[in-house]
């Protein structure tokens, strides 16, 4: 839900009165497995982009497999506040 406070041209104002009535359908995002997309799939995801999308994929081919989500946090470019954003996007399989 505060994801929608993030909207260009969205005033808080506006955010505030709808807050309540927004919900989340969990079972609706698709998550993208990191070790099987490719840089421009994952570059399409508006949290991620074209640069960390391709250090996802170097990584991957530097290092092997990932084994958790975790492992996306020794990727430099991955701060605290972007993993947050992106963990729930994203499927290890």
């Amino acid at each position: 839900v505060e994801q929608v406070k993030e909207t260009y041209g969205l005033p808080d104002s506006t955010f505030q009165i709808i807050r309540e009535r927004l919900q989340i359908n969990a079972c609706a995002i698709k998550k993208i497995n990191i070790n099987t997309a490719d840089a421009k799939e994952l570059g399409c995801h508006p949290y991620i982009g074209r640069n960390i999308g391709n250090a996802i994929v170097r990584f991957r081919e530097q290092h092997g497999p990932y084994n958790t989500i975790e492992n996306l946090k020794q990727i430099v470019l991955i701060t605290p506040e972007i993993f947050q954003k992106i963990v729930h996007y994203l499927a290890v399989q």
